[in-house]
Parts: structure tokens; sequence; C-alpha cells
């Protein structure tokens, strides 16, 4: 939504244009926030699990990528697309850092599990029950997180 805003001065054109950068970026921070936690959220319930290590893996960082593989939260055995307390665990990591994202940083989301691009592909032979919903399920969360962020975000 356009507004017009009078100025008498320079000086009072320069105080609405610091203004205006402000809303800007509180804009664009919400905006992030958004996104990334639309696109995590659905990365991490819908990775498939065995012994929990590929879905403890998706870390959400600012500022530079996660550089290494992590060990399940909460370890076990043919758990199952179901399983919850590494999902919990995963999705409370990454909501903690995406909360305090500051303007401007780069929100990073990365799965160094080895084997995440099969599970990706729907290549790694779980049993039934405990495979990701479909083959894709990486980008498919990617694209409906952009444009469900995009659709939810509210500017103020």
């Amino acid at each position: 939504m356009a507004r017009v805003v009078f100025v008498k001065d320079f000086d009072a054109l320069a105080l609405e244009m610091r203004k205006l950068g402000l809303e800007i970026e509180r804009g664009e921070n919400s905006l992030a926030k958004n996104i990334a936690t639309h696109i995590h959220e659905p990365l991490v319930l819908g990775t498939a699990v065995d012994e929990g290590t590929a879905r403890s893996n998706w870390v959400v960082t600012t500022g530079r990528p996660n550089a290494s593989e992590i060990d399940a939260y909460a370890p076990g055995d043919h758990l199952g697309i179901g399983e919850r307390q590494n999902a919990r665990a995963a999705i409370s990591q990454g909501q903690s850092v995406i909360e305090s994202r500051r303007p401007g940083e780069t929100i990073y989301l990365t799965n160094l599990a080895d084997h995440i691009g099969q599970l990706n592909e729907g290549l790694v032979n779980f049993r039934p029950e405990n495979r990701s919903a479909k083959a894709g399920f990486i980008e498919q969360a990617i694209d409906e997180g952009i444009e469900l962020g995009i659709r939810t975000t509210v500017f103020l």
C-alpha cells in the first residue's frame, strides 16, 4: 500500500527516509523468518526415519552453514515417519535460531546426514512405514514454504 508523506525540508525528508528504511528492514526480517519456519518444519516432519539421524540433522544456523553431521537427538531403530522426539528437538533448535535472526542475516537450513540425498530421491529402502511421504520432499517443502511464507507474512 502506497503512502504519501509531505515534507517541509530536507531534514524532514531524511527523517521520513530513515523511518521507511526501518519499516523495510522489519518487513524483510519478518518475511525471512516466516519463510524459513514454513520450510524447516515440513523438511523435518517429511524426512523418513529409521534411527533418527537424518531427521535430527535439519540444522538451522545464521551467518554460515552448519559444518558437521550431528547424532540423532533420540536414537532408535525402525522409528518410523511418526517419530516425534527427534522431530521436536530439530524443530525447537531451528525455531530458536530463526526467532533470533537479526535483519540482513542469512538463514541456513542444512542437512549433512550422508543419506539425505538418497532419502529425497526415494532410494533408501526402510520398511514401508518409515518412508518419507514421497521422493522430492525437500524441493516440495522449499516451494510450498516460500509460497506459504509470503502469503502469511504480515507487514506492519
